[in-house]
């Protein structure tokens, strides 16, 4: 496993975060980063680790928005989701996070791949303000940027349909390995370092986090 993980998964994250990297180098991209949990953990690792390197500070919000907190429907639960009573409050407190930084805007980074809540999050900051929200998946479907696209498109092509409309990558290529490839990474992730956070609570000082419930220690 860890040679899988040097010789395969690694490369490509650390490849990811470098081209994201470059880009809020060059003012593309704000250099508030948010790194939804669990699945993008690592990559933020990754990120944290290039951009010390590189003698880099980047404002990085981990925010514990999913489809349990947004009200979304999830294929995994019968009962239909309703959103946390504490969201709107939560969008508030990140804002805050976010103008305090200076920045106009947010550049989210997951590893894929249709970005539900992420049309939730830009359409809260948007109503708060806030002037940029830029999704970016490591593999994305559809309407979504995708790293995997641009690769295979060699820099041609960010938008995923639009790289498979125009034919500039292998379709069947990306649903045969690359759909295995990124499943695999956010299962060796963290997704089993604690479950898929179902609630928010609010402190006696007025900030609202996230209910996170410890998995056995056989699972860890």
């Amino acid at each position: 496993m860890a040679e899988v993980v040097a010789g395969v998964y690694a490369p490509l994250i650390h490849a990811f975060s470098n081209t994201i990297l470059d880009n809020i180098q060059a003012c593309t991209l704000p250099d508030t980063v948010m790194f939804p949990p669990r699945d993008a953990i690592p990559l933020m690792e990754s990120m944290v680790a290039l951009a010390e390197f590189r003698g880099m500070t980047l404002n990085i919000l981990t925010p514990a928005i999913n489809r349990n907190i947004a009200g979304i429907h999830n294929n995994q639960k019968i009962e239909q989701s309703k959103p946390d009573p504490f969201l709107e409050g939560y969008f508030d407190q990140l804002t805050h996070r976010v103008n305090g930084n200076g920045t106009k805007g947010v550049v989210e980074l997951e590893t894929g791949i249709y970005g539900t809540t992420s049309l939730v999050m830009a359409q809260a900051f948007k109503d708060r303000g806030v002037a940029y929200y830029i999704p970016v998946k490591f593999y994305g479907l559809g309407p979504n940027t995708s790293f995997v696209h641009a690769v295979l498109s060699q820099g041609q092509e960010w938008v995923a349909e639009h790289a498979e409309n125009k034919q500039l990558v292998d379709s069947r290529f990306i649903q045969e390995t690359l759909m295995i490839l990124l499943d695999s990474m956010e299962e060796f992730g963290m997704q089993g370092y604690y479950p898929s956070v179902e609630k928010l609570y609010k402190e006696s000082d007025g900030t609202i986090h996230p209910v996170i419930e410890s998995v056995s220690a056989r699972d860890l």
